[in-house]
């Protein structure tokens, strides 16, 4: 039996009986920009009621180092707490629906809590590995939830696998249109604070390629925005030209729009399967904020965009460094480039979108 089981009431009849099948609970992180934030939100302009449980609200995080241990001691009471969440939630009113996203922490009780309240259960799974171990995320709760969308066509085959056929849907990443959009117009190129900016998280590959392009650009304003990239930049042609922290929100909006190349790459891939990413968040980001995309080369990414036409691509790290070159020197066809690719993605590749066609997959699941 589930650890957090005990947590969680059987489910009692609602004194708030809202009928029309247009109610749903959505949880996790909600940051702003956060996908589960836009989800939230696009369901609202699809006329459902929705009602948030932060994960957030249950847990401790902070950089420091005494709070990060009293984060750790008090991880299991946090979860706890936030699985009751959920649950009451769901009990609050006739609730068609419970969108996880992500389902860190979420235990596998809360989706039979769900079936004896007749909510149907979906999970929005964002990230390229099930890494139980890190995530918090239970592999029973990736076979048991009734609904699951995942950002990623070479997850479909392996959740086939794990859920049986049929029980998965894809459904693309997208953006926020509350966060990422153009904050002002850039007519003038002196509002450009950089000629080369990235923003995500580091790996291996993406060092070596982004201290290859700082070498090869010194005369260049770079911005390399994230956790760790500070630390890592030392004594590197990167040194100096990171940020000290996480960029999200507000502030990544105004980076890739004040930038004259956002660069789109990838974590190299990891894993048994190994698997990695074709799009990401930032493929729909950095169009949707105006700025002009430059992304790594694959079929996934001209399912959704004209390569030269509505975004850059390259294949190779000396493919890269010469399109960067390139675009920094041919600033008309650039910005042209970005008004069509933030045409193209803008509004179709929203989460409210995004949204919109999970109701759809959601009503035809409920009949």
């Amino acid at each position: 039996m589930s650890a957090l089981a005990g947590t969680i009431a059987k489910p009692a009849a609602s004194p708030l009986a809202l009928a029309g099948g247009r109610n749903a609970v959505v949880t996790g992180d909600f940051w702003h920009g956060a996908s589960e934030r836009g989800l939230a939100q696009g369901m609202r302009e699809a006329g459902w009621n929705v009602q948030e449980v932060p994960l957030l609200d249950h847990q401790l995080r902070s950089r420091a180092l005494a709070l990060r241990i009293a984060a750790r001691l008090l991880d299991r009471f946090g979860a706890r707490s936030y699985n009751a969440a959920i649950a009451s939630a769901v009990d609050t009113a006739t609730m068609d629906l419970l969108l996880l996203v992500k389902g860190s922490y979420v235990d596998p009780a809360v989706l039979a809590h769900c079936r004896r309240a007749g909510t149907t259960s979906a999970l929005f799974y964002p990230d390229v590995y099930f890494d139980v171990a890190a995530d918090k995320v239970e592999r029973r709760l990736i076979a048991d939830v009734d609904l699951l969308f995942t950002t990623k066509a070479f997850h479909l085959g392996y959740l086939d696998t794990l859920r049986g056929p049929g029980r998965t849907h894809l459904i693309h990443h997208g953006y926020s249109p509350l966060v990422h959009r153009p904050h002002h117009p850039l007519s003038d190129p002196a509002g450009y604070l950089y000629d080369i900016a990235y923003i995500g998280n580091p790996d291996a590959t993406k060092l070596a390629w982004l201290t290859e392009i700082a070498r090869r650009f010194p005369d260049r304003r770079m911005i390399v925005a994230g956790d760790r990239w500070a630390q890592l930049a030392q004594g590197t042609p990167l040194d100096g030209r990171t940020s000290q922290g996480r960029i999200t929100g507000d502030l990544m909006a105004e980076i890739i729009q004040r930038s004259r190349v956002s660069l789109a790459i990838h974590a190299s891939p990891d894993g048994p399967e190994g698997w990695r990413d074709g799009v990401s968040t930032r493929t729909f980001e950095i169009p949707a904020c105006g700025g002009f995309m430059l992304h790594e080369d694959n079929p996934e990414l001209r399912a959704l965009f004209v390569p030269g036409a509505e975004c850059g691509v390259f294949t190779s790290l000396d493919d890269l460094c010469e399109k960067v070159a390139y675009y920094l020197a041919h600033e008309d066809e650039r910005v042209a480039i970005a008004e069509r690719g933030h045409a193209r993605c803008v509004p179709a590749y929203s989460y409210y979108e995004r949204a919109r066609e999970m109701l759809e997959v959601v009503t035809r699941h409920r009949g």
